[in-house]
């Protein structure tokens, strides 16, 4: 095929390896030829549509075409093809055509033979047909939203990673890569599955019955209907076959694996002798390292944030026993309370610094505690001719025995015993040789005369998947202060009362028992649960509730 001289000269140009007397011999043509003017402006453009597609092709495959893009503004403005094709010459004359008549060069164009470059020309229109479909189908899809597959449920303190993506304003996850630095979240997808992940943790959502988990934990619950529900990692692939786990990726390190119930397929390696598949029962746990082999380990039931809840600042990792002592510290019983919380049981106002001074409430009363929802309400029990009222209902002690009102620290989840003004009197208190008031031994100091009322149905709503069992404690006088001239005569009787009846009467004192066990069965319907110590003369009664925890069990 033999190219007419216009044509040579433009390649050479576009080749930069045109000469000075070339450059003339063109300037010549095009002075006096309106026709090969014409013809130039028309190679020319078909350049300029050429590199413009290139560099859009490349945009389009980086997802980067957006904004006030020449041609994405004639597609939104709804103009017909060749109207688009004009605005895509238009932009090419912009950047090419001018820079041409500015400089009087001719710009560069990648070295190949000419048959290839003129085979690129012919093959312009079918480029840009090309773009204007993929610019179109686009523009719809930025139109158009995301497939959700997953619906944010809450968060907990999450920190997120917006350079891997973010959740819709309205709560609606779609595919994508997604993190949070710290902190909990929450989702449930379209299949019904239920997901919370643990900070840091980085995951991508592939389906709605699908997930990618780069590194960090997460924490599954997947009913009947979401069977087959699976999660990926760089290690494994589990597949839920009906049942809660968990999994916990380390990076490029390992994946571990923790069956809480119910059963999954586990499928690790790729070929060869690492390739495996087996099924992960109830109670047992896997890791699965780099190459994909897998090993028993011993099951964590605690690892993992199950159920988070933001109204209540909780976080529970399916622990089946409520501590008391925290909920007295503000906390929500799973061992986010403060220490040495105090609670003014004539007036529920809570204290920094509890005071180990005597005082004396003359009057039955009941003061609710605002600062701790789980907690109904305090009293100094006084007995008597006026009836010692328990709960927020209502609900009296009608056995309440008749006192002299008389107590000497504020009810406290640190048990302290010893002399206001004597640091070396104050100690932890003690039962049966056991120092309690760490978090490994939690208690409250109910010194006589005071008692509290706990609202079970608050709990209750804190773990609505849970049910309280029972209560279990070890109360008692405190050891601390024994054979001392202040505590030789010290006694005291310590009440459980459920709804105001009162399950269980214990006497203590050194001459026989000094403390025991106890243990009250919750029924479903019953909702308040009162702790009471009190004395007659309560010089020395340093009572204490010890490990006093709510069992909880199965929502059957």
């Amino acid at each position: 095929m033999k190219l007419d001289r216009l044509t040579e000269l433009v390649i050479l140009g576009l080749e930069e390896a045109i000469s000075d007397e070339q450059i003339v011999e063109l300037d010549r043509i095009l002075r006096n030829d309106a026709k090969q003017r014409s013809r130039y402006q028309d190679l020319m453009e078909t350049h300029g549509l050429l590199v413009s597609a290139a560099v859009r092709f490349d945009y389009i495959k980086q997802d980067q075409v957006q904004g006030e893009d020449p041609l994405r503004v004639a597609v939104v403005q709804g103009l017909d093809d060749s109207a688009i094709r004009e605005a895509l010459v238009r932009e090419a004359q912009a950047s090419e055509v001018k820079a041409i008549k500015r400089t009087g060069r001719l710009m560069p164009f990648s070295r190949s033979d000419v048959f290839a470059v003129l085979r690129r020309i012919a093959a312009v229109l079918v480029i840009a047909t090309m773009i204007i479909f993929l610019d179109r189908w686009m523009w719809r899809q930025a139109q158009e939203p995301k497939k959700v597959i997953a619906t944010l449920s809450d968060q907990l303190a999450a920190e997120w990673d917006t350079e891997l993506g973010s959740y819709l304003q309205d709560g609606r996850m779609t595919e994508g890569p997604y993190g949070i630095s710290e902190g909990f979240v929450s989702m449930r997808f379209n299949s019904g599955a239920e997901v919370v992940l643990e900070g840091p943790a980085q995951w991508r959502l592939d389906t709605e019955d699908r997930l990618y988990l780069f590194h960090g934990k997460m924490y599954a619950s997947v009913p009947k209907q979401a069977v087959g529900f699976s999660v990926l990692s760089d290690h494994a692939k589990v597949i839920d076959l009906g049942t809660e786990f968990g999994i916990e990726v380390t990076g490029s390190d390992s994946t571990e694996l923790y069956v809480t119930s119910g059963k999954v397929s586990l499928l690790s390696g790729t070929s060869g002798r690492n390739k495996y598949q087996e099924e992960v029962s109830e109670g047992a746990a896997r890791k699965i390292d780099d190459l994909g082999a897998v090993q028993a380990i011993a099951l964590e039931p605690e690892k993992f944030v199950r159920l988070i809840d933001s109204q209540k600042n909780l976080s529970w990792r399916g622990q089946y026993q409520i501590d008391l002592a925290d909920i007295v510290g503000k906390g929500n019983g799973f061992g986010t309370g403060m220490e040495s919380v105090g609670i003014d049981p004539a007036t529920g106002i809570l204290v920094a610094d509890v005071s180990m001074n005597a005082r004396v409430q003359e009057e039955s009363g009941y003061a609710p505690v605002p600062d701790i929802p789980a907690i109904d309400g305090v009293f100094v029990p006084l007995g008597g001719k006026v009836p010692q009222i328990v709960s927020s209902r209502g609900d009296v002690f009608e056995e309440c025995p008749d006192t002299d009102g008389r107590y000497w620290i504020e009810i406290t989840n640190r048990p302290i015993t010893g002399f206001q003004g004597d640091s070396a009197s104050i100690q932890l208190a003690r039962l049966n040789g056991i120092e309690y008031g760490s978090k490994a031994r939690p208690a409250i100091m109910m010194h006589a005369n005071t008692g509290i009322t706990f609202d079970l149905d608050v709990i209750r709503s804190m773990i609505p998947k849970l049910q309280i069992n029972r209560f279990t404690s070890i109360c008692g006088l405190s050891e601390t202060l024994n054979r001392s001239n202040l505590q030789k005569d010290a006694s005291a009787d310590l009440w459980i009362l459920v709804d105001g009846r009162p399950q269980e009467k214990i006497y203590v004192d050194f001459a026989g028992r000094s403390h025991a066990s106890i243990s009250i069965n919750i029924a479903e319907e019953d909702r308040f649960l009162t702790l009471i110590s009190c004395s007659d003369w309560n010089a020395g009664d340093w009572t204490i509730y010890g490990d006093p925890v709510l069992e909880l069990r199965e929502v059957e």
